[in-house]
């Protein structure tokens, strides 16, 4: 992983480029969002679409594993290495990538969208959408020990990521999920990310509305952020076990991940 890095840094910069591009595109279509009635569900819109591209942005990576896992497959029956030490580069390698991206293009949309001002928010923000990549950093990786080839696995990706982000709190609150669907609500790194985000930038916040779109005089339908929240049912929502929740997946996955790999590569040498 850290050769094919080295030898292909245009990659890279085409990866930094586009980042920086899609903030600033997303950023100019988010401007200065207002604090009135449309700007509450244009708020909850931009946090969702930070956590689905994060996610959507990293598909393209089941592929290039599934194709890097038949040469180490093959290296490691030469003997060259065993999984662990591989295992632990590729996740090194990973981490700065599935780091920094996110980074960069919360630091754009953030200020460019006129999201919550505290400063400790834009960092509460950040952190979900680094978490929210890692982690489905992680899922890719572990897809992509379990997929054969290189067509089933640009086909569970895109599967596996729109599930999960149908069930992310967006689309559908949990008391509209049937009974037979709620267990994908509570393994959705989405709706972890997603909620987080929500109740960071609308914990506090308040919300103006003009003369006709007051219910009563001076009373306008959405005027706090708390109300929000209890539209959505995420009033109870905890930021910081959020938070535990989503580095919990991330070390169930890539330790998932490394079991599956370590009993594939045990298979293969029959």
């Amino acid at each position: 992983s850290f050769r094919q890095t080295i030898r292909n840094p245009l990659a890279t910069y085409v990866n930094v480029i586009q980042t920086v591009v899609l903030a600033l595109i997303v950023g100019s279509i988010f401007f200065r969002l207002p604090f009135d009635q449309g700007g509450v569900q244009a708020r909850a819109g931009t946090l969702f679409f930070v956590v689905t591209n994060g996610a959507f942005s990293l598909t393209q990576a089941v592929g290039t594993f599934v194709e890097e896992k038949v040469i180490v497959g093959r290296e490691r029956r030469a003997g060259m290495y065993s999984v662990g030490p591989y295992f632990l580069a590729k996740t090194l390698i990973d981490l700065p990538i599935h780091v920094t991206m996110p980074i960069l293009l919360s630091a754009i949309v953030y200020w460019m969208a006129g999201l919550n001002p505290g400063v400790q928010n834009f960092f509460i923000f950040v952190g979900f959408a680094v978490l929210n990549t890692v982690v489905a950093g992680s899922m890719y990786t572990l897809l992509g020990t379990l997929a054969p080839n290189v067509t089933v696995a640009n086909i569970l990706a895109p599967v596996v990521t729109v599930l999960f982000f149908l069930f992310s709190g967006f689309f559908l609150t949990s008391n509209n999920i049937p009974d037979w669907w709620i267990w994908v609500y509570y393994i959705s790194w989405f709706r972890y990310c997603y909620e987080g985000m929500m109740v960071n930038e609308f914990v506090g916040s308040t919300f103006n509305c003009t003369i006709e779109q007051e219910v009563a005089p001076g009373i306008c339908p959405i005027s706090n952020g708390a109300q929000v929240l209890q539209f959505y049912g995420l009033e109870n929502v905890v930021i910081w076990q959020w938070a535990l929740v989503l580095v919990g997946m991330f070390l169930i996955l890539r330790i998932g991940a490394f079991i599956v790999l370590l009993f594939v590569g045990k298979e293969k040498r029959y």
